[in-house]
């Protein structure tokens, strides 16, 4: 899962020591080409002893009617990365942030089947060059 400093959308105070690194290893079964990821979200709000649940979703395969107030984060690669089959995919994103602004920096790893890093992209965003919320 994923943890963000400070408030999770991004304001208020920021505590650099809370940000942390998120990946997530994709497997493919077939060559691709990767042009980037999709951020979204699906929060359990409320679970009963008996898996009765309330919850709040913006991720595609359980989107919530009526949510209108967030929206879905689009990381995009500056150069796609082939991925070739039986490979897999290593999203890595941080959420960063100094006393003025919150920014997310991310790039990606490919991973052959005998776990070599057989391609990594970029790092995107350095320091918020290019996107940043102020606080």
């Amino acid at each position: 899962g994923s943890r963000g400093a400070s408030f999770g959308s991004g304001y208020g105070n920021c505590n650099e020591t809370l940000s942390t690194v998120t990946s997530k290893n994709i497997g493919m079964e077939s060559s691709n080409l990767l042009h980037g990821f999709l951020g979204s979200f699906h929060c359990v709000l409320y679970k009963s002893k008996n898996s009765v649940s309330s919850d709040i979703s913006i991720a595609p395969e359980s989107f919530s009617t009526g949510m209108f107030s967030w929206f879905p984060l689009y990381f995009p690669l500056k150069e796609p990365l082939l991925v070739p089959p039986e490979s897999s995919v290593r999203a890595n994103i941080w959420r960063k942030c100094d006393d003025k602004r919150v920014w997310y920096e991310w790039c990606a790893d490919i991973i052959s089947e005998d776990s070599q890093i057989i391609n990594i992209s970029n790092l995107h965003n350095p320091n918020g060059r290019s996107s940043f919320v102020r606080l």
